[in-house]
């Protein structure tokens, strides 16, 4: 509560005092879905924060502040002596047509005041949760106010999509005493419900979320008839040769290691198809986990743009105007540790204190410049769906690929590492594993990148010392799209076939010594497992960049079986011939023509358990995991 942050809480008393006040849950179940039918976009959050300061005022000693940098409401409930804790929750919908199909799904469509553009809302990112919950929170705090004393504020803060909500709350006077004098906080506290089983809570220390700046860029060409190109200087070539050489700021100028993100997200030139337009805009978004990671981003994109202007004779410099930005969520390390500790008492096994650093990003900080703060997040999926998907099996499913169902089938027995590009395609099954009794550990890795693998099992050594390496499975995509092969490009043919074959070279070189030391100690033999695929047995249509890919992933695999085989390590190739069964695969068709098998994901995985407790064999064990598999 609002005590002193060096005092360790008395948990068991604040989970009675939870369940003693908790709040008719009914009444914020139909507030949630009255928010959730009728959002409302960034700066127009007028009915929104109508319905909040409206049940603020419902309740005793809550004194309510409106109209705070645009439609931001502030309830504040003050207890006699203590400390000053402010929660926070955000209020703002996104334009996104919602297709949920739920019997309150949103209809509305607005005039979007930042472009006069009408267009469909719906809250996508939960802030009709984040509004709801922290409205119970309130009259709960209200209704046991003699289990605590000190001032908490409940801030409703506007516009937080677009980064500017919560400084334009400050600017306008939040903490001023001759403005709105809403009190100092000690402490800053939010959260941000997740897709992850509703009970689950998770936070960290240090970095939280990525800072995030986007930018508005006109370039300025010359313009003129579309049969007299050769008097023009064409913004939309400059425009597309512009956005590709963007993509070299992170592909080549910053290190694999380290995690910065350069999105156009779009482009606009021109509106008819014979008349060269006299400039282009592009809107670029960029993430990074440090200030300097920004700062060094922003140059790089400023250098770039400039560069390519002058390369196509544009008549004058482009313009390059930041239009949002959120600061770096960074979680200060004594109130989270406090925070871990209060949140693990009373969650228990629910709580983890290992969040993933995510590339989402906050301004909440804003409202916390020079007072610590602390950030979590909290599952929001049914724990009845979320159960009954599990007891089916068919978690890994609903997301395509077996790595979360080898991930759970190895967890029973050992310690799992999983590596992956991106933390959101291991961050779930961890912390799963985790949550189970478990122990899983996830790496962000480049495949591609020899510095990238190398530190990964670096990682792994330094966070498992001392222990063996049972299995190693290579089970990457690499290109699996469909792409008519004239219309296939140098580099995407290139990305398929380095992230099966190179990837598999840089990844097998690090496991196998790993492999071949565990051999004298195994109970099983040491194994090394590559996942083949439809395209790597029968060259299915439209898919040669891949097929490619797994043909030398085929080929390497039985090469080092031969090799390694006879010194105790099992070598493996798999060759998963049909189609992992999950909703966005079920109408794939992979097979030119004929019926393709739907895999259960589950199933691949007791096949891949199978082959590492097989006999040591010096031959690749090919697996034909389908009711038919053409062979060559």
């Amino acid at each position: 509560m609002a005590s002193e942050a060096s005092e360790k809480p008395d948990i068991s008393g604040i989970s009675k005092i939870i369940a003693k006040s908790r709040p008719n849950i009914a009444t914020y179940e139909y507030l949630y879905r009255k928010l959730h039918a009728n959002p409302e976009l960034s700066l127009q959050e007028e009915a929104t924060a109508g319905v909040v300061a409206s049940y603020l005022r419902s309740l005793k000693h809550i004194d309510v502040r409106t109209n705070i940098g645009g439609h931001g409401v502030v309830g504040i409930i003050k207890n006699g002596t203590g400390k000053t804790v402010l929660l926070r929750a955000d209020m703002d919908a996104l334009p996104i047509k919602e297709q949920t199909g739920l019997e309150f799904a949103s209809t509305k469509r607005m005039v979007d005041v930042a472009d006069g553009v009408e267009r469909p809302v719906m809250h996508a990112c939960g802030h009709d949760m984040h509004t709801t919950s922290l409205l119970a929170a309130g009259e709960l705090l209200n209704s046991c106010r003699e289990s605590w004393s000190g001032t908490v504020v409940l801030l409703f803060q506007p516009n937080e999509e677009r980064g500017a909500g919560a400084q334009a709350m400050v600017d306008d006077g939040l903490y001023d005493e001759g403005k709105h004098a809403v009190p100092k906080p000690d402490v800053v506290l939010g959260s941000h419900v997740m897709p992850m089983r509703a009970g689950l809570v998770n936070t960290r220390k240090g970095v939280f979320n990525s800072t995030a700046v986007s930018y508005r860029v006109t370039l300025f060409g010359r313009g003129g008839h579309g049969s007299r190109p050769h008097t023009t200087v064409d913004p939309v070539v400059l425009a597309a040769s512009t956005v590709m050489k963007l993509q070299t700021i992170v592909s080549r100028e910053t290190n694999p290691q380290e995690a910065v993100v350069v999105t156009v997200g779009a482009s606009q030139a021109g509106a008819v198809e014979n008349v060269i337009s006299g400039e282009a805009k592009l809107l670029v978004n960029t993430r990074a986990f440090s200030a300097e990671g920004r700062d060094r981003v922003r140059v790089a994109m400023e250098r770039i743009i400039n560069a390519e202007c002058q390369a196509a004779g544009s008549p004058r410099p482009p313009l390059i105007e930041e239009i949002s930005s959120f600061p770096l969520l960074y979680n200060d390390e004594t109130t989270t540790e406090f925070i871990s500790q209060a949140m693990k008492d009373h969650f228990g096994n629910n709580f983890s204190p290992n969040a993933p650093i995510s590339m989402g990003s906050e301004d909440f900080g804003n409202l916390a410049i020079s007072t610590p703060s602390c950030f979590w997040n909290y599952g929001g999926i049914d724990p009845q769906k979320w159960d009954d998907v599990e007891k089916r099996g068919k978690l890994a499913e609903e997301i395509p690929g077996t790595g979360a169902s080898l991930a759970r089938k190895f967890a029973s027995v050992y310690p799992i590492v999983l590596l992956a590009r991106n933390p959101e395609n291991y961050t779930p099954i961890v912390d799963e594993i985790n949550h189970s009794g478990g122990k899983a550990l996830g790496i962000s890795t480049n495949v591609t990148d020899a510095k990238s693998v190398n530190a990964a099992f670096e990682q792994i050594q330094a966070k498992l010392p001392g222990m063996g390496l049972a299995t190693a499975v290579y089970n990457v995509g690499g290109e699996f799209k469909k792409t008519p092969f004239l219309e296939l490009s140098e580099e995407a043919f290139t990305t398929g076939y380095e992230t099966n074959a190179k990837g598999a070279f840089l990844f097998s070189r690090n496991a196998l010594p790993h492999l071949l030391s565990s051999v004298p100690k195994s109970e099983h033999p040491p194994t090394l497992i590559f996942t083949g695929a439809t395209a790597s047995v029968k060259g299915s249509p439209k898919c040669a960049s891949y097929a490619t890919g797994k043909f030398a992933l085929r080929a390497l695999s039985q090469s080092l079986a031969r090799e390694f085989g006879p010194e105790g390590v099992h070598v493996s190739h798999v060759i998963v011939d049909g189609v992992i069964e999950s909703p966005e695969t079920r109408d794939w068709d992979i097979g030119n023509g004929k019926p393709d098998a739907l895999l259960s994901s589950k199933a691949i995985a007791e096949e891949y358990w199978h082959l590492y407790t097989q006999h040591r064999s010096c031959f690749t064990y090919e697996i034909d995991l389908r009711p038919w598999v053409e062979k060559w």
